[in-house]
């Protein structure tokens, strides 16, 4: 073999010292890659082909470079056996490198170094096949950080990412080496575990056994970094929903999906949970796609509308009205609030939703201050705490009351108790802001969610609704009527006027009358109704 002196310039080996050898060649070769290069030379001198071939090297330090090496046998005997063979080589290890770092953008994530979403879904196909194949089982894991965002708002995006990093690495820890950990986006992981048995009971174990281990890894303190670079210890947890999977019959996009599914699944029952997909979830979440798409279009094709229920005081005279927002779907009928609200809330429609709402009680509250019987009736709209959550929703209320004529304290705003759970600096000022355009608030829902006494007498309501779940009991929970009746008189010593809503039964009414009650609404009174059947009911009366 005759070798050029790019060759020897390559390896770093002297042209005095080399010998042009077939042995000295081969003794140059990586161990990995020697096999085939020599075949690929031996097919060469046969005459089979002419020889190129892409392999590593060694240099005279040891250091590993690739090249592209070509050549062709230019000198046979009579017999044909070669003898002589040239060549040139190139050298080819930046391009290399360069291949492998964009190998590694395009296939992991940067951050993390875990698998993107791109190797997940190709090493999911073949997973796929193979637990066909073998007669296994495979799963899908998907896992979402609970409250993540609040550390981004909150510490910054730096720590944030300190706290990705961190679960990467538990993750990575926990699960077995033929599973795969890949960062599917945000705060969302995803994991491949193959192979579990082939017994489908075994397998669920194996996989609960796992996803036990996961949540208890994911629940330990992370010591992170905060502004500053201040140390400090942080609780985090993640929800967690897995799908298993036997053969070919699912695609990996629906697979991810499932697990998906299952994960939201888990996060409804309060987070920090494991839920294993069951086929009746993706029934309801089909359903809930499509009133979702239904919903985004409900407000153009004027199927929403409101409905007033009303509210009476003391001496049961019409002092107010809640509006309710209903749904008469074209094709599924009067689709429930409970339904449809926290549909809206999930796919950022409450907004719209809110903003329509509001819309139409500033116009009805114009139309009734023109001199009618309504002129001193107050209206009542509930209010998302995602609605408030937003920085713009006090001005979208300062522009609505801008857009109409009429006395705003008749307009009163209902918060739940959610607001609680929420970043209180940031709800406080909103409520002193929504306060000091002239409407009113309401607290709704008293008694079954968040509230804190320490918070509720800073902050500017004016009035407190005593949930109709306490109502319900009042007849005969002796212990119920107590809470009921401390309930009344908080509202009252701060100042609040309160009203019981849920009222079915005389004996409730009088009950409520008795603790001090200023407003009541239920059905004893009346039911809700459309806004024209119950202008024209109490214009009459």
């Amino acid at each position: 073999m005759t070798h050029n002196r790019r060759w020897s310039q390559i390896l770093g080996i002297p042209e005095s010292e080399l010998s042009n050898s077939l042995e000295e060649f081969a003794s140059l070769l990586h161990p990995e890659d020697k096999p085939e290069t020599m075949i690929a030379i031996q097919d060469c001198m046969a005459g089979k082909t002419a020889y190129y071939h892409r392999h590593r090297m060694l240099t005279r330090g040891g250091d590993v470079v690739w090249v592209i090496d070509k050549g062709d046998v230019i000198e046979r005997d009579s017999e044909g056996n070669p003898l002589r063979m040239i060549g040139s080589i190139t050298d080819i290890t930046r391009i290399v490198e360069s291949e492998a770092l964009l190998h590694q953008h395009s296939r992991f994530d940067s951050l993390t170094k875990l698998a993107n979403r791109a190797t997940l879904i190709d090493s999911l196909q073949q997973a796929i096949i193979i637990t066909d194949a073998r007669d296994t089982h495979g799963a899908l894991i998907f896992i979402d950080l609970d409250h993540f965002k609040k550390i981004n708002d909150l510490l910054g995006h730096t720590t944030g990412d300190h706290l990705l990093i961190e679960v990467a690495h538990r993750l990575s820890s926990t699960v077995r080496d033929s599973d795969l950990v890949a960062r599917f986006g945000g705060d969302e992981f995803v994991i491949l575990v193959q192979p579990l048995s082939h017994d489908p009971q075994v397998a669920c174990r194996e996989l609960d056994e796992l996803m036990e281990r996961l949540q208890q890894a994911l629940n330990q303190p992370y010591s992170l970094l905060g502004p500053q670079s201040q140390p400090l210890q942080h609780h985090s947890s993640a929800s967690l929903g897995s799908i298993m999977f036997h053969d070919r019959h699912l695609s990996a996009e629906e697979l991810i999906r499932r697990a998906d599914i299952a994960m939201y699944r888990a996060k409804e029952a309060g987070r920090n949970q494991t839920v294993r997909f069951d086929p009746s979830m993706r029934v309801e979440l089909e359903r809930a796609v499509q009133l979702e798409n239904d919903l985004r279009r409900a407000i153009e094709n004027e199927e929403l509308y409101v409905e007033l229920q009303p509210q009476f005081d003391r001496g049961l005279k019409l002092v107010g009205a809640e509006c309710l927002l209903r749904w008469r779907h074209a094709k599924l009928g009067n689709i429930s609030p409970y339904e449809f609200i926290p549909l809206a809330e999930k796919s950022q429609l409450i907004d719209s939703l809110g903003d329509w709402v509001l819309e139409q009680a500033c116009k009805l509250l114009e139309d009734w201050q023109k001199g009618t019987a309504f002129a001193k009736i107050y209206l009542s709209v509930n209010v998302s705490v995602k609605q408030l959550d937003s920085p713009h929703y006090v001005g979208n209320v300062a522009n609505a009351l801008s857009q109409h004529t009429l006395d705003p304290q008749y307009l009163q705003l209902e918060l739940t108790e959610n607001v609680f759970a929420t970043d209180m600096p940031a709800t406080v000022a909103r409520m002193h802001e929504l306060r000091s355009l002239g409407l009113r608030l309401s607290l709704d829902d008293f008694g079954t969610g968040f509230s804190s006494l320490t918070y509720i007498k800073h902050l500017p309501f004016d009035e407190l609704k005593v949930d109709r779940s306490f109502v319900n009991d009042l007849e005969n929970d002796e212990m119920n009527r107590r809470m009921v009746n401390f309930m009344v008189q908080l509202g009252r010593e701060l100042g609040m006027c309160v009203v019981a809503e849920g009222v079915e039964t005389p004996r409730q009414r009088e009950l409520l009358l008795e603790m001090g009650c200023d407003a009541l609404q239920g059905y004893l009174m009346d039911k809700p109704m459309t806004i024209e059947a119950f202008t024209a009911k109490y214009q009459l009366g």
